[in-house]
């Protein structure tokens, strides 16, 4: 019995021990879902982090870093090392992975499917492949770690180089090199490389007759895919360009005059069919209009500009070359009440189109040319109607605020765009959510709280789901004459935890991660960002680039605290800015709102949301308010100076 005891005592000794024990305080804390192959996440504390900043910047609550680290309260101190979360278990990450790899294999195998429709489809136009194109563009821009990444960069690839077999555009033939060379640099382990070898082998061999970078094109082929089986296809190819040649020798000792290759050359580029102007289509506003022609192929033009006199208003004529006209083209198109009174249009000679523009006024003119789809356009503007009094008090102000505020007029009128629209769906999230649904409904409500909280007037690019092009969205505000335009667009990212508002106003950048950005919203004119030379002097001349960081700031301050209030892991991204077509030419404050990431499972179920759709409103709302409110206080300020 006495043993008993003492076996007892020893027992509830060890125990008491082994649970105050110091060292077992501070171990790991267990956790009901954790197995062998995850690890925990840590974080050393830096001087004027909170518990609050930190939980927010790994994306969990205060009350996950307290039970995982034993914490009785938010105090935490310098240099203090805590576990801020789990990593993935080895199999949930495959899982997860798995799936994103079988969305974008189904959204690949669709557009494969409309690839071989065109194939067979002799009628296919040029407008038809490059909106497929732009399709293939978008998936490995979104997913460019994908397994069908490669896959999508080589058919964008071939379908250039169809383009340039098919409807003799040279330029499609260079864009078709880039690309192969592209997939050969970046996904040197795919086995769409192989492929990309042969067809740029073949580009240098039979059109762009390079022999010297055929060959080392052939040598690297082979010493990096000896077994591949292009390799005997490209052995086939010089057998019959044996036969082909001997052929060839036998009729040029049958011509008196044979001709040389390069000659050949310069007259296949010389005899390149002209290109067909297809539309030539008017945005008209009091004292602005955009003229957007549409060609197509890639053209050359040339402007002038014929001043006016007592008996005639100024002119500007653009000539198109080589180029013939669409026989649906209207000749005459007759505008009333606007700055562009009419444009005409007739085939100058055999292989140039002129299009006359009469206006009633000009003070200026940008024009610039953009690439598939190819257009011309043209940006004019002439006197503005106001009155001698308010002018010649604004020349006064000039020094000290900007034109908004020059003439005291404030905000009156609000053009929203809501992003993408018809054929263009936007970003796609995982379980299927368009953001052009998204940015509609997001258009319709702010709209509705700006006229009964303003009291101005709002115009929206599109009410409903239509494609609307992004070069005429800018132009739209400029028309009517906007004070400010505000377009609405969610982000997409290929890491699926990206999450966070931003904002963007115009200007270029060398930020990669706003360069995506642009590229992603630019992709529905499938324009790439290196392209954009001709876009630089329109950007330049923007003179309201401050006002617009200005606007930018106080949406996103404002939108970011309206979320906070019931989102508080909102991620504040900050205000950017980045090359966006869609605000190319805007002559008022110019914004874009990313309101979330769609490609983000946990945003994508907010987005669909109502009330947290209003709140981005709200946000957004309360934005434009402060900065009107700002304009008011310039104002006053400006009086009380006077």
């Amino acid at each position: 019995m006495k043993n008993f005891w003492k076996f007892l005592i020893l027992t509830i000794v060890e125990l008491c021990f082994f649970v105050f024990n110091p060292t077992n305080l501070l171990a790991e804390p267990s956790n009901p879902s954790k197995n062998l192959s995850q690890e925990y996440i840590y974080h050393t504390v830096k001087k004027g982090e909170t518990l609050g900043s930190i939980a927010r910047r790994y994306r969990v609550s205060e009350s996950e870093i307290r039970r995982w680290n034993n914490l009785r309260s938010n105090k935490v101190y310098i240099g203090q090392k805590l576990i801020v979360g789990v990593k993935e278990a080895k199999e949930e990450r495959i899982k997860k992975e798995g799936a994103v790899v079988s969305d974008t294999e189904r959204i690949f195998f669709e557009l494969e499917r409309e690839y071989e429709k065109l194939l067979s489809n002799p009628q296919a136009t040029k407008t038809d492949w490059l909106k497929l194109l732009s399709e293939y563009r978008r998936l490995y821009l979104l997913y460019p770690s994908s397994y069908t990444a490669p896959k999508a960069i080589l058919k964008t690839a071939n379908i250039y180089l169809h383009l340039y077999k098919n409807f003799s555009d040279l330029e499609s033939l260079n864009k078709a090199i880039e690309r192969y060379n592209y997939l050969i640099k970046n996904y040197s382990r795919s086995s769409e490389v192989e492929e990309a070898y042969y067809r740029l082998i073949l580009i240098y061999k039979e059109e762009i007759k390079d022999k010297e970078k055929e060959k080392n094109l052939r040598v690297e082929f082979k010493a990096k895919y000896p077994k591949s089986i292009y390799i005997s296809k490209l052995e086939e190819k010089v057998e019959v360009k044996d036969i082909k040649k001997t052929e060839r020798k036998e009729k040029e000792i049958k011509t008196k005059e044979p001709v040389t290759e390069t000659a050949k050359e310069k007259i296949a580029i010389s005899d390149v069919s002209p290109k067909k102007v297809l539309e030539v289509q008017p945005v008209t506003g009091e004292d602005y209009s955009r003229v957007i022609i549409n060609v197509s192929d890639n053209f050359e033009y040339q402007a002038n500009i014929l001043k006016g006199d007592k008996d005639r208003p100024p002119r500007i004529y653009v000539d198109i070359y080589p180029a013939i006209l669409d026989s649906k083209v209207s000749k005459e198109i007759e505008i009333k009440d606007a700055l562009l009174t009419g444009v005409r249009v007739a085939q100058f000679d055999e292989k140039t189109v002129r299009v006359v523009l009469d206006l009633n006024s000009l003070t200026s003119y940008k024009i610039f040319k953009l690439r598939e789809p190819y257009q011309l356009i043209l940006d004019l503007i002439g006197k503005e109607k106001i009155q001698k009094s308010v002018a010649k008090e604004a020349s006064k102000k000039e020094e000290y605020i900007n034109l908004a505020r020059q003439f005291g007029l404030g905000i009156k009128r609000v053009v929203i765009d809501p992003g993408h629209g018809g054929e263009d769906p936007g970003a796609v999230g995982p379980s299927g959510l368009k953001e052009k649904d998204v940015t509609l409904a997001i258009a319709k409500m702010l709209a509705q709280k700006l006229r009964s909280r303003l009291g101005i007037e709002v115009i929206l690019t599109r009410e409903e789901d239509k494609f609307i092009p992004l070069i005429q969205r800018p132009a739209i505000a400029n028309s009517k004459k906007a004070d400010l335009f505000i377009s609405i667009h969610t982000n997409a990212s290929p890491d699926s935890k990206s999450c966070g508002i931003e904002t963007y106003y115009l200007n270029f950048t060398t930020d990669p991660e706003a360069m995506r950005v642009a590229a992603l919203e630019n992709a529905a004119s499938d324009k790439s960002l290196s392209d954009l030379q001709d876009l630089i002097k329109a950007i330049l001349v923007n003179t309201k680039l401050s006002e617009s960081k200005m606007l930018a700031e106080k949406v996103q301050e404002e939108l970011v605290k309206e979320l906070n209030k019931y989102y508080p892991d909102t991620i504040n991204r900050g205000v950017k800015y980045a090359p966006f077509l869609v605000l190319v030419g805007t002559r008022m404050p110019a914004i874009l709102v990313e309101a979330g990431f769609i490609s983000n499972p946990l945003e994508e179920k907010r987005l669909k949301d109502q009330q947290y759709l209003e709140m981005i409103a709200e946000g957004i709302a309360k934005g434009i308010e402060i900065y009107i409110q700002s304009l008011k206080f310039s104002q006053t300020y400006y009086d009380k100076r006077s």
